[in-house]
């Protein structure tokens, strides 16, 4: 028996790690909206997210088709999973500021409350 591996490291680290990704992705897609709708009981607000997270996927597959098959793929998924994780670390970064800036304002609340019992 010829005991060759078809696929080599990288080509399966590449599929591992693109799986993971798309999986991510989805969850996020299927996620966020059922978060928003939980929160505040819009439905609504509930479409509009739902319609925004799968628009760009029907418009721009579109477009990246072509591209994809013009320009090396892995540089695609290398720059695009980049530009996912700077999004998601700004996104972050600014729900953060916005927690701490409203438990400091919780807080002064509380403290307004204090003086004015006395």
């Amino acid at each position: 028996m010829n005991n060759t591996k078809k696929y080599g490291k990288d080509y399966t680290l590449v599929v591992v790690g693109q799986i993971v990704s798309l999986f991510g992705n989805a969850i996020l897609r299927f996620s966020l909206p059922l978060y928003l709708l939980r929160k505040t009981g819009s439905p609504t607000l509930f479409g509009i997210v739902t319609a925004c997270s799968f628009l760009p996927m029907i418009v721009l597959s579109l477009l990246c088709g072509v591209l994809a098959d013009r320009v090396n793929k892995r540089n695609i998924m290398v720059c695009l999973d980049f530009l996912t994780a700077g999004v998601i670390t700004v996104f972050s970064w600014l729900l953060g500021i916005h927690y701490h800036r409203r438990k400091y304002d919780i807080l002064g609340d509380c403290r307004a409350l204090k003086k004015d019992t006395y």
